[in-house]
């Protein structure tokens, strides 16, 4: 979705143009609107297919996801001294 981004920049490209660009900006603005509706259908597509599988993956799996060595321990330990309780 960081296309989305530039979105503003296309607005105010659509705005200094005006009402009568010139063919060759309105075929440039145009070129640039299909690009980025194609991104964005794109993105939806593969974003919606599989999300739900992959979030079930992830509750399933989560617990089992960890740095050895006592990270848990470690982030309990430094969240009680930010939090004034160590």
């Amino acid at each position: 979705m960081r296309f989305l981004s530039s979105i503003a920049l296309v607005k105010e490209l659509v705005r200094v143009l005006g009402n009568t660009p010139s063919d060759g900006a309105a075929e440039a603005v145009g070129r640039l609107a299909a690009h980025l509706i194609v991104l964005r259908r794109l993105s939806s597509s593969v974003a919606g297919s599989s999300f739900l599988n992959v979030l079930a993956y992830t509750r399933l799996a989560a617990p089992s996801f960890s740095l050895g060595g006592g990270t848990r321990e470690i982030l309990r330990g430094i969240i009680a001294r930010g939090l004034g309780l160590r």
